[in-house]
């Protein structure tokens, strides 16, 4: 929205507030982004033009650790956030959020103007990337990982993905360093577990389980324990509505689903069609000897299934063995 005037964004809220024109149209007259648009005239009718005269403002660490917490922790609406903030663009808090989330988690000020020759190598030395004490660097890094690891793990065995993404955020938000600049020098060990940057980041993002109806979920565990685990979904909610509880089969099952909860099942024996000797066998005369001296002597049938679109027909073909391979043969 930088390339419009202020006269035209004015221009355009009027057109919205008063004239009644809707996002979608002032959006292709003016070849804008309709969320762009949407969020400018939303700012512009909460504050007034006043908005559009401030400078560009510097905002503290401590003001972005806020926003950012909002978002991260409380699941609030980005856009929101930042119409309550008064930001001039609804990018801005994306930027923060992404920058930290590759910072380790850390809100980082950069300062203005080019950077010193001693910021850029000390910037080198912390990334693992400058010639001095590179060695040395990567050697603590992986040392420090495995440290962590050791204490993460609460099992033998190999460590878990949750596991092994706590020991990387920690390390990060201790070094201040990125995903990818910690799995170049972690990975150089093989010995050392790793997971996949996207495994990683699914990992993090996986909420807990937080129970929204716990006076339900604790009815269906006292009737699943007080069976001993042998009544599935159906019987509980049979159950509680005899108790006069008013809940769907579908309702029980999610919740039974999300604790882990299943009934005892019944292994049955596997479904057969073989009910004995049935008819009449008949004596087996060739005995796989079907060698013949001469034609017509030894006669056998050969049951073939051709399948067709509808169904398999089997048929029997009368075959006679001694002109097709013995006699041919011979």
């Amino acid at each position: 929205m930088s390339k419009l005037s202020k006269q035209q964004k004015l221009e355009l809220y009027r057109k919205w507030k008063h004239e009644g024109y809707s996002f979608n149209e002032l959006s292709c007259q003016e070849n804008l982004s309709r969320s762009s648009l949407t969020y400018l005239l939303k700012l512009i009718d909460k504050y007034g033009a006043k908005i559009l005269d401030q400078p560009n403002k510097k905002y503290s660490k401590e003001f972005k650790e806020a926003a950012i917490a909002r978002v991260l922790k409380h699941q609030e609406s980005g856009i929101q956030i930042s119409l309550e903030l008064g930001l001039r663009s609804r990018g801005m808090l994306v930027n923060w959020v992404r920058e930290y989330k590759e910072n380790g988690y850390n809100v980082v000020i950069r300062k203005k103007g080019r950077p010193s020759a001693h910021d850029k190598e000390q910037k080198e030395v912390t990334q693992g990337t400058g010639s001095r004490g590179q060695a040395a660097e990567a050697g603590k890094l992986r040392a420090a990982y495995q440290k962590l690891l050791y204490k993460k793990t609460k099992r033998l065995g190999s460590e878990t993905s949750e596991e092994i993404a706590q020991a990387i955020t920690e390390l990060r938000q201790e070094e201040h360093l990125s995903y990818d600049q910690l799995a170049k020098i972690i990975t150089t060990d093989q010995s050392l577990p790793w997971i996949a940057r996207s495994t990683y980041y699914y990992t993090l993002s996986k909420k807990t389980f937080t129970c929204k109806r716990p006076a339900l979920l604790a009815k269906i565990n006292h009737i699943f324990e007080h069976h001993k685990g042998r009544y599935g979904y159906r019987r509980i909610a049979l159950q509680m509505r005899r108790e006069g509880s008013k809940v769907t089969d579908r309702t029980v099952r999610y919740w039974m689903h999300k604790v882990g909860l299943k009934g005892i099942r019944r292994n049955k024996r596997k479904y057969s069609s073989y009910k004995g000797t049935i008819g009449k066998i008949a004596p087996n005369l060739i005995k796989r000897n079907f060698f013949a001296i001469r034609p017509n002597m030894k006669w056998h049938t050969d049951i073939t299934e051709f399948h067709f679109l509808t169904a398999a027909q089997a048929i029997s073909l009368l075959i006679q063995f001694l002109v097709i391979q013995t006699f041919n043969a011979s």
